[in-house]
């Protein structure tokens, strides 16, 4: 059997943005998936600062480049942060229904080409501000962030794609919780990206593509319990 190829794709959730190795938690899971055995090839494609509109102007170029008729796929979402994020003259930068329009475009068009899997956005700094690349100051309310992970698991539950809700589980875990604290409030510092991978590496709808014998699964699904700018860090 052929290595597993997967594209993960998303705004700054899909990159190393608040990890000062450089390794963040896609480098984590490559790392325990192969001490499990595991015949894959991972490819990280994210962009800090992308909404979603543009993400879903990208997204099948990206996957189809990498991805073949004749090997196992998988690709895996993570976005929604940059969508919420707010500054002075531009207000939010997408709505919500803006969001959920984008989203849907993206989720649809991989689902007829590819398994698919959606990371919701995690739990962030109740109100967070940090500059980017070119000095502008950014905002991000974390209750609109909540209301953007309801809407987006309610859309994952009507077109059938596994939806893990980080909002519930990371919201409990310390380490994630310091390392957002101790960081900007929106990227991560090392720590929460090792947890962030541990969470991944564990669900369920994960395993069913990589090697199910790897202790420790968890079961969230779409039922999760309730967790071109670069940002940096």
């Amino acid at each position: 059997m052929g290595r597993l190829r997967i594209c993960i794709l998303g705004d700054d959730l899909a990159t190393t943005l608040g990890d000062a190795g450089g390794v963040g938690w896609t480098g984590h899971l490559t790392r325990s998936e192969t001490s499990f055995g595991g015949r894959f090839e991972l490819m990280a494609l994210g962009v800090a600062g992308e909404v979603t509109r543009d993400l879903a102007s990208r997204a099948e170029a990206e996957t189809a480049a990498r991805l073949h008729d004749h090997a196992a796929s998988l690709v895996l979402f993570c976005f929604g942060v940059a969508d919420m994020s707010a500054n002075e003259a531009e207000g939010v930068r997408l709505s919500l229904p803006e969001s959920m329009f984008w989203a849907e475009t993206v989720m649809r068009n991989s689902l007829r080409n590819y398994p698919t899997l959606w990371v919701g956005p995690p739990p962030l700094r109740p109100k967070s501000v940090w500059r980017d690349s070119e000095g502008r100051v950014w905002h991000l309310n974390g209750s609109r962030l909540m209301g953007l992970n309801d809407a987006y698991k309610s859309l994952a539950e009507q077109l059938g794609v596994p939806y893990l809700d980080l909002m519930g589980t990371l919201n409990r875990d310390r380490r994630w919780q310091r390392a957002i604290e101790q960081g900007n409030g929106v990227h991560p510092l090392s720590e929460g990206h090792a947890a962030l991978s541990n969470y991944i590496g564990r669900w369920s709808a994960w395993r069913k593509h990589l090697n199910p014998a790897a202790p420790g699964f968890l079961s969230e699904g779409l039922h999760a319990p309730t967790p071109k700018t670069a940002l940096i860090a």
